[in-house]
């Protein structure tokens, strides 16, 4: 009998005892599981890191470490104050704001009422802006402070500057005497800058108290209807602006009343030689004064009769 040998099967994978062909198709499959496996668990930790990234953030911007770290903006807690001056005097403007860092500031002048503004270079670094000596054509000038620090900037309030002169009388009022109804007007002027206003009063008793007549604020004081009542009356003018106040003499008024006639002469006869009699009366305040006229013309012509 020939001599047989038998081959004993070889021990190892799956895949060594399938055909080349299939174990060639199952290999790319298990590789691209895994890739598809891979690529997810990268998905998912991409997406976790992604949510948990606003929690983070959010619970670090809430800190008090970021929020010392980011500040406070300023915030203006006096603003200027507007003044008035004597030419040639000092004004000065104060302004406060609060804020960290602690905010630095920066004056700024307005020569068109607030159309454009400019820095001041010199002394415009301080919380008060001082002008040591003023001019008169600095007068309507407005000022401002703007404070900064890295959180933000806040700005003041507009203050204005006036420079003048206080008010002078120029013109005195004149007394008056009026008959009983007819107008009466009384005048006083002043100079001053600005331009002072005029405030008319009124006193009854000589001088000892004044009063300001309602409405009487320009010159000049108007009386239109004179009364016998206020005659004796007494008038001023105060004159006033933001440099100070300038009052007028007083002026008094005297209001006489139409006289009426309660008596008239009666016509007479007498023989040559004989004294001739005429009375007249009549009524006026203040109390009227009596002049007797003569007309040889049969009244086209009156003289003044003496005595």
């Amino acid at each position: 009998m020939p001599n047989m040998r038998m081959r004993a099967p070889i021990q190892g994978s799956r895949d060594s005892a399938q055909p080349d062909g299939l174990a060639a198709c199952r290999r790319p499959r298990a590789m691209l599981s895994a890739l598809l496996a891979a690529a997810m668990l990268l998905m998912l930790a991409i997406s976790g890191t992604a949510a948990a990234a606003p929690l983070t953030s959010s619970s670090s911007q809430g800190s008090p470490d970021a929020i010392r770290a980011a500040g406070a903006p300023p915030v203006v807690t006096k603003s200027p104050s507007s003044t008035a001056v004597l030419e040639g005097h000092s004004a000065s403007f104060e302004a406060e704001a609060t804020g960290s860092p602690t905010p630095t500031v920066k004056w700024e002048r307005s020569t068109n009422s607030g159309s454009t503004w400019t820095s001041i270079i010199i002394g415009g670094s301080s919380d008060v802006y001082t002008i040591a000596t003023t001019k008169a054509s600095e007068n309507g000038y407005q000022y401002r402070a703007t404070f900064t620090n890295t959180a933000g900037k806040a700005t003041s309030m507009v203050a204005t500057l006036t420079v003048g002169k206080p008010p002078v009388v120029s013109e005195q009022p004149e007394s008056k005497t009026t008959t009983e109804g007819h107008a009466v007007f009384i005048e006083s002027a002043a100079t001053g800058t600005p331009e002072p206003t005029v405030q008319w009063e009124l006193s009854t008793d000589g001088g000892a108290e004044w009063s300001p007549i309602a409405g009487a604020t320009f010159s000049p004081l108007i009386i239109i209807n004179a009364k016998l009542t206020q005659s004796g009356n007494e008038y001023r003018a105060v004159f006033t602006n933001a440099l100070g106040t300038a009052v007028s003499n007083p002026a008094t008024l005297t209001v006489y009343g139409l006289a009426h006639i309660t008596q008239y002469p009666a016509s007479t006869t007498v023989e040559e030689g004989q004294t001739a009699t005429f009375e007249a009366a009549a009524t006026a305040t203040p109390e009227p004064t009596t002049r007797w006229e003569r007309s040889t013309d049969d009244r086209n012509t009156w003289s003044v009769v003496a005595g």
